[in-house]
């Protein structure tokens, strides 16, 4: 962290998470499937304007956190219970841990650079040809690239698999875009390079119904994931 003042400039060591939220528009309606949002495009476009790309682009995720219908706020059922996500968490931080055993920098997924990356994230074909599309048409930068590609290693830990897949990936691309329309190509776009998914065979990735059209609708890894990169 550098602190500069008038009398001179001071750079301490840190390492923190931020965590941040915001609201879509002025009024807080913009995109909700209930009621209409009364701000216009160019208040919309000044209000949202106000955090800098750059400044986004160090983020490593970005969620859209929707209306909660009141079905499920009503909702008898309990969810996972906090004691599991622990466990796995912890099972993809040893897993880590044992990854970067012989470094002294590196800690977790998140200290990697491009180097690391290059060496620890290797991708398969389909899941190259789905990371360039996403490049292409998301028009990510060099930081963001470097920044889904850590992403997706942690969220293969936190499923236990020694490579990154192509639904790993898929959701990681899917954080990183800005516009949901746009996101939701990521998935499609995953079911359409595996064959297996093509042919219904397999389990999709949490969160998101099976087909031939399958977009993650509400992640449920985020929570684990955010603890991670």
């Amino acid at each position: 962290m550098a602190i500069s003042r008038v009398a001179g400039a001071l750079t301490l060591p840190a390492n923190f998470m931020l965590i941040g939220a915001m609201n879509p528009c002025p009024c807080g309606y913009f995109g909700d499937p209930v009621k209409e949002c009364t701000c216009s495009m160019r208040v919309i476009s000044r209000y949202q304007k106000r955090i800098s790309g750059p400044l986004l682009d160090r983020i490593h995720i970005h969620i859209e956190v929707l209306r909660v219908e009141y079905e499920k706020l009503s909702d008898d059922r309990f969810g996972e219970r906090s004691a599991a996500i622990r466990a796995r968490v912890e099972a993809a931080r040893q897993r880590q841990r044992q990854r970067f055993a012989g470094s002294e920098r590196l800690m977790c997924n998140g200290d990697m650079g491009p180097a690391e990356i290059r060496e620890v994230c290797v991708l398969e074909d389909a899941g190259k040809g789905l990371l360039r599309a996403a490049m292409q048409q998301l028009h990510l930068t060099a930081r963001a690239y470097h920044r889904i590609l850590k992403l997706a290693r942690t969220i293969a830990d936190l499923a236990g698999s020694p490579s990154i897949e192509t639904a790993h990936l898929a959701e990681a691309i899917q954080y990183r875009a800005s516009d949901s329309g746009e996101a939701r190509f990521a998935y499609r776009s995953a079911n359409r390079a595996d064959p297996r998914r093509r042919r219904g065979l397999g389990s999709p990735p949490p969160g998101c119904a099976p087909g031939p059209r399958c977009v993650l609708k509400k992640p449920r890894l985020i929570r684990e994931v955010g603890q991670m990169v």
